[in-house]
C-alpha cells in the first residue's frame, strides 16, 4: 500500500477514533451499562480504493478497542446510485448515529 494513503488512513482513524470517544458519552450509569454506540459507514460506489478506506476504518477502530461488542458498525453502499445515497444519509440521520462516516466526496456531503 502506497506511504501516504497509509499515512492518510491512521490519521483520519485516529481522528475519528477521538471524534467517536469525545462524542459517545451516555447520559446515564445505567445507560453506560448497555450501551452500544453506532459508527454509520457510508460509501458511494464499491471500488478498490474506498473498499480500502472502509477496511481501514474498520481495522483502526479494532486497533483502538473498538471490537463488534463496544460499537455497532452499519456499513451502507449506495451502488453508484445518489437517490439510494439520499436515503441511506437520512437513515443514519434518523436513527441518530453516533458517528458517520461518509467515504468519497458524494457520500460526505450527504
Amino acid at each position: 500500500m502506497n506511504k501516504r494513503l497509509l499515512s492518510a488512513i491512521t490519521i483520519i482513524v485516529a481522528f475519528l477514533a477521538v471524534a467517536f470517544i469525545v462524542t459517545s458519552k451516555p447520559n446515564t450509569q445505567e445507560k453506560k451499562s448497555t450501551y452500544v454506540p453506532t459508527v454509520g459507514i457510508l460509501q458511494l460506489v464499491t471500488h478498490p480504493a474506498l473498499d480500502q478506506i472502509h477496511h481501514g476504518i474498520v481495522a483502526g477502530l479494532k486497533s483502538q478497542g473498538y471490537s463488534d461488542k463496544k460499537i455497532k458498525i452499519d456499513y451502507q453502499n449506495a451502488q453508484a446510485d445518489q437517490s439510494n445515497l439520499k436515503t441511506m444519509s437520512q437513515k443514519f440521520a434518523n436513527e441518530n448515529a453516533d458517528l458517520t462516516i461518509g467515504i468519497a466526496t458524494p457520500a460526505a456531503l450527504s
